[in-house]
């Protein structure tokens, strides 16, 4: 388990001993959402509008994988296709959908009329590439993220 906080850090927990394993300094400004992909590989958003990359069996270095100019709210990895991340900033009304391992060619959905607030990747089956967004402007879209794709997703 992990926790990310405005103090720029994350810190790793070992739950069933109820200690931090690791704390680590993850962004130059607050943490706002922390991600997993699998037991070693996270991504974190922050204010400093970068999402992060890191592994833990080398915490002293990470790699920037995105970077924007608004500060990022929530970062989602998709359990069903570990390259994909979602990515929500603040002011945006679009999710935008960052393949790592092309990280300069993001898909954007079709924007909603308000900031996207929350979002979700569907669990369904390996490789799924479905993700949910809802925004301020009450509705929720599904959208199919096509992996060779680049530039606006459409609506299902």
């Amino acid at each position: 388990m992990a926790t990310a906080a405005i103090d720029r850090m994350c810190h790793i927990w070992d739950i069933e001993h109820m200690q931090c394993l690791h704390r680590v300094i993850a962004h130059e400004t607050a943490v706002n959402s922390i991600s997993f992909n699998d037991a070693n590989v996270f991504a974190t958003g922050g204010d400093d509008a970068s999402v992060r990359y890191f592994d833990m069996r080398n915490l002293v270095y990470s790699n920037i994988i995105y970077q924007t100019r608004n500060p990022i709210l929530n970062v989602l990895w998709n359990s069903e296709n570990p390259n994909n991340i979602a990515i929500l900033t603040k002011n945006n009304s679009n999710a935008i959908i960052v393949d790592i391992r092309k990280p300069n060619e993001v898909q954007t959905t079709l924007p909603h009329n308000a900031q996207v607030n929350c979002a979700a990747w569907y669990p369904g089956k390996p490789g799924s590439n479905v993700l949910s967004t809802s925004s301020e402007d009450s509705i929720s879209n599904i959208w199919e993220v096509q992996p060779e794709e680049v530039g606006f997703m459409n609506g299902v």
